[in-house]
């Protein structure tokens, strides 16, 4: 890949190739693949756990997903799954649904011991698991992998004709990434991958799918993050001890940058 470098933000720096949209990072240590629990910072942690405002995320993202599919009778995987938070909310709303967690520290903690959950490494998925998805997501999971396009290669093995990948991704060439630069807050140390929107469709048409529907969906979040974000755009560093009030607190928001995108299976790759 023909490169240059964008920036550098937190010891990180940033490329983007020069033919495409592509942009992405490669610090020397990938912080998505800890061997402990404890490796992983505490806001990361802090995502993974329940907090007040996942039922209206998730309220909203089933049915947005459900204009798109017809879940009745389908198998839904979620890759990237995290503390399986979504999963069950599935399966609460009667949906044929596991999860994918390839970290073992994230699954020791969180989902070992149920049988709707699955760990193991995302290339052995195809010989690990003996069916065919009619659904996958990928809820802000592509931005985590150095090679997307190994991902969506898997994907496409396990999915039948017809089939249908959901994926929420921050998007760069929008509004808020072009007036914020560096200080983004979806460039950070965890995110390795970005596309714009153009980018990530050409992605997905190579490996035979097409865009069904789109997104720029807005989130609920709690104030005390969007306040931890003003404080490092403000100051330049991370402030903690914000109080609880401001962690139970939701306040909804869109800025339009991340994406929610429904695509179809129409080919073989």
């Amino acid at each position: 890949m023909d490169t240059s470098s964008l920036f550098v933000k937190d010891t990180i720096r940033y490329y983007k190739c020069r033919h495409c949209t592509f942009r992405f990072s490669r610090p020397e240590v990938n912080l998505n693949d800890q061997t402990d629990i404890e490796s992983y910072e505490e806001a990361y942690i802090n995502y993974l756990e329940a907090n007040p405002s996942d039922r209206h995320n998730f309220n909203s993202l089933l049915a947005w997903i459900s204009r798109q599919v017809n879940l009745s009778g389908k198998k839904l995987l979620d890759i990237g799954c995290g503390s399986g938070k979504f999963v069950n909310f599935l399966r609460e709303n009667r949906i044929d649904a596991v999860g994918l967690e390839p970290s073992k520290p994230l699954f020791d903690r969180y989902l070992k011991g149920n049988s709707h959950f699955y760990n193991f490494p995302l290339q052995s998925l195809a010989t690990k698991v003996q069916s065919q998805f009619d659904v996958v997501t990928l809820c802000d999971v592509l931005e985590h992998v150095p090679q997307p396009r190994s991902v969506l290669e898997i994907i496409s093995d396990i999915q039948p004709i017809g089939g249908h990948v959901i994926i929420e991704i921050p998007v760069c060439g929008t509004l808020p990434s072009i007036i914020l630069g560096k200080y983004w807050h979806f460039y950070n140390k965890y995110h390795l991958s970005y596309f714009s929107k153009a980018g990530l469709i050409r992605l997905l048409r190579e490996h035979g799918y097409t865009l069904c529907s789109f997104s720029y969906r807005g989130k609920y979040f709690q104030l005390s993050y969007i306040l931890k974000y003003i404080l490092y755009f403000v100051f330049g560093k991370n402030r903690s001890g914000l109080g609880a009030f401001l962690e139970r607190k939701c306040i909804f928001l869109n800025t339009y940058d991340l994406l929610l995108a429904c695509f179809e299976k129409v080919s073989e790759r």
